[in-house]
């Protein structure tokens, strides 16, 4: 929350005491010994599309007559603004300055704006608090946040992927879920698992606490948003209730279509520039299909026409004929040299450990993922697709991975879940 403007009496004063105050931190040398004082970041998401701007809340406490927070941005994120006056703030490279009088605070708090990096991937962000006698202190709370383009749309559902009826298939949280019983109810998902030390971990819906405890320990706060998991499906009756027979996109190409997969990236081709035509059909007759992304040019005689974005996806939902079940399928508008989306440190997303682990690849071009696997001693790639894995080996000829090349022509979606082999050498 953005406090209210001080008075401008309040405001000279202000000013006059946070010069005092940048003078005296300036000249005073730090003593060694830690006191009390505290700060605490709250970063308000887990998760934002590239170039969004996210508010931060910084709490401190017990920190004397005055103090100063220095927050170091992530790489590519820009700070925009604070609730604090301009002259409290300064910048030097990626880390910015505030300087804290009690006045300046809304109960102890001050706030902050950046702008989230283009590029897809992990970002940490770091800072110190320094009280009256400049003795530093860490600032806890939140300090990771992901970036993935569509991350939070409002068609999200618990889980992103398919979820094969009977079967199993890995999929990705792509916001917080602290509620497995609800999630799995409205996705007929009978167990997640997770690897750990290169072991299955499980949760199965309906189970008792005790039976799912392990589980229930590695995820004491409900699953974090880009989880990777595997589940599997309930009833094979039910499974075809929510699903497209077909789907088409003018001007998109996006490879072979499947009712079972429902991520895809795809390219623009046959000149078209910045619109094109949706067309889809449902397996069951009395299904509701419905194109989630915004009207291009607002004319609905046409057919629905969504601007192609690079990094954006065209979106269509599957209500089944009882509305129990919703299915959401997505094509990712990508560059044709590099996919969707730009890597960064965080091209896998999740725990990799010597032998097998599970992960969320942020989304690019195949080479941005031999790049990424590489850099992280993954030697290869698996993608679980329709029941049955599709491999990806590092640095091998090309007709090795020709099976996963073809699932990926133009490049993965952000957030594809994956399995993925390290050298425990």
């Amino acid at each position: 929350m953005l406090r209210a403007p001080l008075p401008a009496g309040n405001l000279a004063a202000a000013a006059v005491a946070v010069a005092v105050i940048a003078a005296g931190l300036l000249s005073t040398p730090a003593p060694a010994d830690a006191s009390g004082h505290t700060a605490e970041r709250s970063l308000g998401a887990a998760l934002v599309d590239p170039g969004n701007e996210i508010t931060v809340t910084v709490s401190v406490h017990d920190f004397g007559l005055f103090a100063r927070v220095s927050e170091t941005l992530p790489e590519g994120w820009e700070y925009t603004g604070s609730s604090l006056p301009g002259a409290a703030v300064s910048m030097e490279d990626r880390t910015v300055r505030f300087l804290l009088l009690e006045m300046l605070l809304d109960e102890g708090t001050f706030t902050y704006t950046v702008r989230a990096s283009e590029a897809t991937g992990t970002y940490v962000f770091s800072g110190i608090i320094e009280d009256s006698d400049r003795v530093p202190a860490d600032v806890g709370g939140e300090n990771e946040i992901a970036v993935f383009p569509g991350a939070l749309g409002e068609e999200e559902t618990c889980l992103r992927g398919p979820v094969l009826a009977g079967g199993f298939s890995l999929v990705t949280a792509m916001a917080a879920v602290d509620d497995l019983d609800d999630c799995a109810r409205s996705l007929d998902v009978a167990a997640l698992y997770t690897l750990k030390d290169g072991e299955f971990v499980s949760w199965v819906a309906g189970a008792p606490e005790s039976a799912n405890r392990a589980f229930l320990d590695l995820f004491p706060d409900g699953l974090p948003p880009v989880t990777a998991l595997f589940v599997k499906g309930g009833d094979p009756r039910s499974g075809a209730e929510a699903r497209l027979a077909w789907l088409s996109l003018d001007g998109v190409r996006f490879g072979v279509f499947s009712p079972r997969r429902t991520e895809y990236a795809g390219v623009v081709v046959d000149g078209a520039t910045n619109t094109t035509t949706v067309r889809g059909q449902a397996t069951r007759r009395t299904a509701l299909v419905r194109i989630e992304s915004p009207d291009a040019d607002g004319d609905r005689t046409n057919g629905r026409q969504p601007a192609l974005e690079p990094g954006r996806p065209v979106t269509v939902s599957v209500a089944s004929p009882d509305r129990s079940r919703t299915r959401i399928y997505r094509v990712w508008i990508a560059d044709e040299t590099r996919g969707v989306g730009e890597p960064a440190a965080g091209c896998l997303r999740g725990d990799i450990e010597p032998g097998l682990s599970v992960v969320a690849f942020a989304g690019g071009s195949l080479e941005q993922l031999e790049d990424c696997a590489r850099s992280l001693g993954v030697v290869a790639l698996h993608a679980l697709v329709e029941g049955a894995y599709a491999t990806y080996i590092v640095d091998v000829p090309d007709v090795v991975n020709a099976a996963f090349r073809d699932l990926y022509p133009y490049g993965l979606p952000p957030a594809t879940p994956l399995v993925v082999v390290k050298d425990g050498n």
